[in-house]
């Protein structure tokens, strides 16, 4: 029932959604039910300590409006045109990537929890137009997890599990173009390299390193802004390129500090209620293991 009210929802015209579903879920969500209220004050205030407590308000406000619309946004994924894409995901230097793939490079882009990574993926796999692969974390329920399978299929998108990207992508010789979002907390227990993000030491999860390493593959990071509602605007950053050196993390260091411009020039729109620092290097008893120091 829950699947196909989203599919309903989602066929209604983006100028429906924006101006009655969209406030509702913010309402509901943040107002009525209190979402991560504490995280995203907590995030605030640990991120950008030298705001105010309203300027931090602000912002908070400002992330609560936009979820909602990031959500509808969401639920029209399925149903949006190619051109539709082209119109409201627009790309300051694809000449970049085009640069390295003709170039004969293995390209792997790393993006963040920012404006709207769903409409991301699509927009880069129409821009290019090259087979792009994706990691997912598959959901709980089965419906809502094929249903947004599909959705992220369109276009040329390929969803890879997350339990399953070493043994798809990290062996292979031939070239491909690999998208990943590594912002998000790794867990306590497993391998991960620490880094500065937004003035603070942060855990990445170490497997894009391990990635681009085997395969010796190009990595660049892409960010999105919002330029109004329903529109974005993309940019790349070269990250690093191979040769790789044993034991250097210039990679995921580079995306930290990517990731702390990209947040601070609109930090409204990235992803505050994740609980992105859960703990700190303190608490992390795990020591990388030497297939991971390659």
């Amino acid at each position: 029932m829950a699947v196909l009210l989203v599919k309903l929802l989602g066929r209604l015209p983006l100028s429906v959604l924006y101006s009655i579903v969209a406030p509702t879920i913010s309402f509901l969500l943040f107002t009525i039910a209190g979402y991560r209220k504490k995280t995203i004050r907590d995030n605030l205030a640990k991120a950008m300590p030298d705001l105010s407590d309203q300027q931090r308000a602000v912002i908070a406000k400002d992330y609560r409006k936009h979820v909602g619309q990031l959500v509808v946004e969401i639920l029209h994924t399925r149903y949006h045109s190619e051109a539709e894409v082209k119109q409201r995901v627009t790309f300051r230097n694809p000449e970049l990537i085009e640069q390295h793939w003709q170039q004969g490079s293995k390209v792997i882009i790393m993006a963040l929890h920012q404006s709207n990574w769903e409409w991301l993926l699509h927009a880069v796999a129409v821009q290019f137009g090259h087979k792009l692969e994706v990691v997912y974390k598959p959901l709980h329920n089965k419906g809502f997890d094929q249903y947004f399978k599909e959705s992220r299929e369109r276009f040329g998108c390929v969803p890879i599990p997350h339990k399953k990207v070493l043994e798809a992508v990290g062996h292979r010789e031939d070239q491909y173009f690999f998208g990943i979002l590594s912002d998000q907390s790794p867990l306590k227990k497993s391998p991960k390299v620490w880094a500065g993000m937004m003035g603070i030491e942060t855990a990445f999860p170490i497997g894009v390193e391990v990635i681009a390493k085997k395969g010796q593959a190009t990595v660049v990071f892409c960010g999105m802004h919002k330029v109004k509602r329903g529109h974005y605007e993309c940019w790349f950053e070269e990250i690093a390129t191979p040769p790789y050196a044993k034991g250097d993390h210039s990679i995921l260091e580079g995306y930290a500090d990517c990731c702390t411009r990209a947040i601070t020039a609109q930090p409204e729109t990235w992803l505050w209620s994740n609980q992105r620092w859960r703990f700190d290097r303190s608490e992390d008893r795990y020591q990388l293991k030497p297939e991971h120091d390659i």
